[in-house]
């Protein structure tokens, strides 16, 4: 499965396509995520658009203080539990499908 900015997703093989929003997300100040993949991006939404980009991408952490490696993306495995962590925010992004289109093969 391949992840698109434009937010379609495709599984080109069965002609199956659905198309998802970007996503919202919830924020968390002051706790992580446990196990992320460190990145080097220098603005918030440089971090976001990463996951976005992602499809195993559920969570980042944020994470100012922490110069050179200020954005973590998290997996699925890698969101539960948050602990508590001062100065970091804790971004879950909410990925909905809203459409699907099936194309016969």
């Amino acid at each position: 499965m391949s992840w698109c900015r434009s937010g379609i997703t495709h599984v080109d093989s069965i002609h199956v396509y659905t198309e998802l929003s970007l996503g919202s997300w919830t924020q968390t100040d002051d706790v992580h995520g446990l196990g992320g993949t460190p990145h080097q991006f220098n603005t918030l939404n440089e971090c976001k658009e990463a996951c976005i980009n992602n499809i195993g991408c559920v969570a980042i952490d944020w994470e100012p203080s922490n110069v050179g490696y200020e954005c973590w993306t998290l997996s699925s495995s890698a969101t539960s539990p948050t602990t508590a962590a001062g100065f970091i925010t804790h971004y879950a992004l909410n990925r909905d499908a809203v459409g699907e289109t099936r194309f016969p093969l």
